[in-house]
């Protein structure tokens, strides 16, 4: 499977979970996982990712006509140079390389910064209950929940503006969630259904809804 990519600083592919945007996450998945990373992990990355860039490495930060002091590629690295640098050229399509990013997000774990605090608030995006996670080596094999772990790449990889974060962390964790059933094999089975009542039962349940309709009647 090969990664797919469009140059632009416009929206890119806005049609959520298209065939483009789910051969490009297979990419970043696989990849992840074969470093050794949690599922739960892997899919709080993806969640930002869709977010970020629609999971296109060759997006640009929307409106700044390919500024390389702007945001670029699957996690809007800023400046873009950080990409640039990595593979050695500006040209556009070199810089849209999906492997070359995903080397850069493994091979730079300074990218990510320790802004939990011990009792698991932070005070910038105003959030607490969050695990207490100090590098990308310890996101990289935990096991909290997925949404948790989107809102940790959030505040402590991706880190946008507090508005922008309050404002679109549902989505994140939205598609995060999605892409985990995606890949992952589905979601959690749902607990056990309550048992089906007998005839007596029934008979039962309905005479205190009837008791209850004549008890609270006004």
């Amino acid at each position: 499977m090969a990664w797919h990519y469009v140059t632009t600083d416009a929206p890119g592919w806005t049609t959520p979970y298209s065939t483009d945007q789910t051969d490009n996450a297979s990419e970043v998945w696989n990849k992840l996982m074969q470093a050794g990373w949690t599922e739960n992990a892997c899919a709080g990355v993806l969640g930002n990712f869709q977010h970020e860039s629609y999971i296109n490495p060759g997006q640009w930060e929307i409106g700044y006509n390919y500024s390389m002091n702007r945001g670029m590629g699957l996690g809007q690295w800023t400046p873009a140079t950080k990409v640039s640098d990595f593979v050695g050229s500006t040209n556009h399509d070199a810089m849209a390389n999906g492997d070359a990013q995903m080397n850069l997000l493994l091979s730079t774990p300074s990218q990510f910064a320790s802004n939990i605090n011990p009792d698991g608030t932070n005070t910038y995006y105003n959030e607490s209950g969050l695990p207490y996670i100090t590098s990308m080596a310890e996101y990289s094999q935990s096991t909290a929940s997925i949404d948790l772990l989107t809102k940790v790449w959030c505040i402590c990889w991706e880190r946008p503006g507090a508005k922008y974060y309050h404002d679109s962390i549902g989505a994140r964790i939205s598609d995060a969630t999605y892409w985990y059933n995606v890949f992952s094999g589905g979601p959690v089975p749902p607990g056990p259904e309550p048992p089906t009542p007998t005839p007596d039962d029934e008979f039962v349940v309905a005479s205190l809804f009837m008791l209850d309709k004549v008890r609270y009647k006004r």
